[in-house]
């Protein structure tokens, strides 16, 4: 549970890029629609956020 916004966000991800490996070597077209993509691709910026903000000392340039 201590990285559950980081696991969320990096299966967001891979999701949407499923999604578009999908579209590109394929026929079919968009699996997921445009508003449902646009809502997970915000979740999960918003989790890589939390995340980062929550473990900025271990993410710091200035170590």
């Amino acid at each position: 549970m201590k990285n559950i916004y980081y696991k969320i966000a990096v299966g967001l991800t891979i999701l949407n890029l499923f999604e578009v490996a999908i579209r590109k070597f394929s026929d079919f077209g968009s699996i997921i629609p445009t508003s449902v993509k646009i809502v997970s691709i915000t979740a999960a910026l918003i989790c890589f956020g939390i995340h980062f903000y929550k473990n900025k000392k271990y993410y710091s340039i200035n170590k």
